[in-house]
């Protein structure tokens, strides 16, 4: 499935995972994709190694109806689309931010370097 069509150049949904993180914090992004069976690929996300994919599904279901809702609304998208774009960036995003294997403070959030993220290619044709 190719969302760029969704999603453009991808700037605004990763805006918008920013966001959520600030605004909900990664432990509990990450405690809630944990608690729907994903515990294995957001382990792999925060250490060394390869970053194990997460389903569409796996995030919808973390996510819950309303903050899905509301990142779709924000982005004219819909909510399937918002759940598998999240699930393409999120490996690399958690990853970015959790270089050393702990959560980041809001300090570390805001000057981490997200631009290199080849968004295009995460959410070009699967």
């Amino acid at each position: 499935m190719d969302l760029r069509d969704a999603f453009g150049d991808g700037t605004g949904l990763l805006d918008q995972v920013v966001a959520l993180i600030r605004r909900d914090g990664l432990m509990d992004l990450i405690g809630g994709l944990n608690q729907v069976g994903a515990d294995d690929q957001t382990t792999s996300w925060m250490g060394p190694g390869a970053n194990e994919p997460v389903s569409a599904d796996r995030v919808r279901d973390a996510l819950g109806p309303t903050r899905s809702k509301e990142i779709a609304t924000a982005l004219g998208a819909s909510t399937d689309d918002v759940a598998a774009g999240m699930a393409r960036l999120l490996p690399s995003v958690v990853d970015r931010l959790t270089p050393d294997g702990t959560y980041p403070d809001d300090e570390r959030i805001d000057s981490t370097d997200l631009s290199d993220i080849d968004l295009i290619a995460l959410l070009g044709p699967r």
